[in-house]
């Protein structure tokens, strides 16, 4: 229902319910606000954003005080400018001048409105409580001396987790945010007078949480800082460019921040007010020197690399090429290509091997049961294997079969907010990986969980459908009765038991469960998860294996010593594929690998030639794990020594004498067939971005 209001002698209609703050906003007024954020609950603790209500005798905070009928309502008095100045004097009070060596610097929330209010003096006696390290961790540096306790990395941990990590601890000048449940008073070693802070102890606690980084991003002031961006950069000298994060299936939107001087990565920090997980916000890449990166062709000689010219580097690659196949030792090679690779490069590379190379063995370095379980759930679930992940908010139960140690963040983020804000049940089918079972996101807040292994999940899915059909919503276990009494259920098939077994019986099963479901008129949702990076889209590129050439077969190969030479395309991003490879790389005859990125694959290799990374990709195309296909123009540029894999593979097809010319066209084709599909481009690169406030809109996110 619209209302009448006034604002600045100014008439307006709005919506009732929401705040005076989103009222003005809305209508073009900016209020300053410090501990608001708008993602987040608010709580008013700053008191910054207070305005005068004509016929209420105090100031209100705006960002949680709603707008009512006949409002009037003042946002620019001189006693709403003495209370903001009261409140920022205060906060100044103890913040330190350190500002020359805070990495907050130039985007710091205090500072600006340090600068708008005026505040160039201050009148009372500073107070400084020393209090420099509060808790220990290895990527989060806590400045306690710097936090005005708005509490915004409190909120957001909760907004993410549901029970927070922290907490407020202490009283006025001495507060300080600390580890939730930890009740010992932690400082520097030297406590300023009057400060209620003990001296530092031995046994300092160490913050133990899933290390997203939310928390960093959504502080205001320096107080909160990344250890792997700490003295990289200053604001002012970084340019961001919009993409995506390449560390899982689920492509979260990002900004990259990238040094000017030098075009390396300083920083990332999620797009629009999303969240990032421990992958994405302290990405590998932060911070790296010269040595991450392969910086030239490099041939082995004499167990030792020489660093050449890609002309050599051609040259030596397709004489080895042409020696194994005049000794017939292409029956005895194996190509694998990284998850990682972009889908139009996966079309190059997949013609480049079948029809110039032609070994015996050929797929994507990622188990092969991810292809044959996705072929599978595409003929029994006519097209359900495209989603949107989104759904699972609407569900009342959602049954989870896979392991909690490999969940893909995005998921957990989108389960615990159902249960958090609609209620949502989960009911929790772990298959067990592992003896330890490492930290998760969500298995605390469900309903039921049952611990099983891999090897009983059909016993375990069969026995459900049997209690399913032959109880009612009274009767039977709590996971039955509560998927019974509900009227949207939702099935996740996690990404251990969709890469680690044959999943065409249980799909049969959960077939059967999803249709009696929607034979009694409920919604049922299924979601079949894969979390590598692009795999979906490789195999929609037609990078598929012929026969016994795939995955399994080819560590079948290694382990009868058939395989004897190995090419391996793309940076290596599955640690245990990874681990597995160089078990066996030592014995081969020959290694060649094309990467950007140095490791212990390409430091075993013969030759080594580095092809352009994830972060320099033009035009490029991926899916993620809801089918959704990814168009990226990504604005880094490594140096002139990295080639695009289309030069690369052309110059060895024109060495070989094999032309590979007529690529050109049919990748036209093919990338025109992606573009015409529902695609969402990701290429808009940005000048600068404040997190924290949309100037458009005039809102903060």
């Amino acid at each position: 229902m619209d209302i009448e209001i006034s604002i600045n002698d100014k008439k307006f209609m709005t919506k009732s319910g929401i705040t005076i703050l989103e009222a003005a906003a809305r209508n073009g007024i900016r209020i300053p606000v410090l501990c608001y954020l708008g993602r987040l609950k608010p709580i008013g603790s700053c008191r910054i954003c207070v305005v005068e209500v004509k016929g209420i005798k105090n100031p209100l905070p705006s960002c949680v005080a709603k707008v009512k009928e006949g409002y009037e309502i003042l946002t620019d008095t001189e006693k709403t400018w003495n209370v903001r100045k009261m409140v920022m004097s205060h906060l100044l009070l103890e913040h330190p001048l350190d500002c020359p060596v805070c990495d907050k610097s130039g985007e710091c929330m205090l500072q600006d409105l340090s600068f708008e209010f005026g505040m160039t003096t201050q009148e009372n006696e500073r107070v400084c409580p020393d209090r420099t390290h509060i808790f220990q961790s290895d990527l989060i540096e806590y400045m306690a001396t710097r936090c005005v306790l708005c509490s915004r990395c409190i909120r957001v941990c909760t907004d993410m987790y549901g029970n927070p990590f922290l907490q407020i601890k202490d009283k006025g000048f001495n507060g300080y945010i600390g580890l939730k449940g930890d009740d010992s008073l932690q400082t520097g070693s030297v406590p300023s007078k009057n400060c209620s802070f003990t001296e530092i102890k031995s046994d300092i606690n160490y913050l133990d949480c899933y290390y997203c980084g939310n928390c960093v991003e959504v502080c205001p002031v320096g107080a909160l800082v990344s250890k792997p961006s700490k003295f990289k950069e200053r604001y002012w000298q970084e340019s961001p460019f919009s993409s995506v994060c390449d560390k899982c299936s689920a492509a979260c939107r990002m900004e990259y921040y990238r040094y000017d001087k030098d075009e390396s990565l300083v920083r990332t920090v999620s797009l629009f007010g999303g969240y990032l997980c421990k992958a994405g916000f302290f990405y590998e890449g932060i911070g790296k020197d010269e040595g991450y990166y392969i910086q030239s062709p490099l041939v082995k000689k004499k167990s030792m690399f020489e660093e050449t010219s890609k002309k050599e580097a051609v040259n030596e690659f397709a004489s080895r090429i042409e020696s194994i196949s005049k000794k017939g030792g292409m029956e005895n090679t194996a190509v694998l290509v990284s998850p990682g690779i972009s889908t139009n490069d996966g079309f190059i590379i997949s013609n480049f091997v079948r029809n110039i190379l032609k070994p015996a063995y050929f797929d994507i370095a990622e188990p092969e049961f991810y292809r044959i379980n996705l072929d599978k759930f595409k003929s029994i679930f006519k097209n359900e294997e495209n989603f949107d992940i989104k759904t699972l908010l609407n569900s009342e139960v959602m049954l989870y079969i896979g392991s909690i140690e490999d969940e893909i963040p995005y998921v957990s983020y989108n389960i615990m907010k159902a249960h958090r804000e609609h209620g949502g049940k989960l009911l929790l089918i772990n298959i067990k990986k592992s003896a330890k079972t490492g930290f998760t996101r969500f298995e605390d807040i469900a309903y039921v969980r049952q611990d099983i292994e891999l090897s009983s999940v059909h016993d375990f899915l069969n026995g459900l459908r049997l209690n399913l059909c032959d109880c009612d919503s009274e009767k039977g276990d709590e996971m039955v009765k509560s998927i019974l009494k509900a009227d949207v259920v939702s099935i996740l098939i996690g990404d251990y038991p969709m890469s680690a077994c044959n999943m065409d019986d249980n799909f049969v099963v959960i077939k059967e469960i999803s249709d009696f479901l929607r034979n009694k008129e409920k919604i049922s949702y299924i979601f079949p998860l894969i979390k590598s990076f692009n795999y979906r889209g490789l195999v929609n590129s037609g990078l598929n294996p012929s026969g016994n050439s795939g995955y399994d077969s080819i560590y079948s190969g290694f382990n009868a010593g058939k395989i004897k030479n190995l090419i391996y395309i793309g940076d290596p991003v599955n640690d245990y594929v990874t681990k597995e490879l160089i078990k066996y790389a030592a014995d081969l005859e020959y290694l060649a690998v094309f990467s950007s990125k140095t490791g212990i694959l390409s430091a075993m290799a013969d030759v080594v030639i580095p092809i352009k990374d994830f972060l320099e990709g033009r035009d490029s195309f991926y899916e993620n794990f809801e089918g959704k296909t990814i168009n990226l123009n990504n604005d880094f540029n490594l140096g002139q020594y990295r080639y695009d894999i289309m030069d690369i593979l052309t110059e060895i097809s024109d060495r070989l004498g094999r032309p590979f010319n007529h690529i050109e066209d049919e990748l036209l084709n093919f990338t025109n067939s992606l573009k015409t599909g529902d695609v969402v481009h990701y290429n808009k690169i940005k000048h600068r971005s404040r997190f924290y406030y949309d100037t458009k809109s005039n809102m903060l996110y």
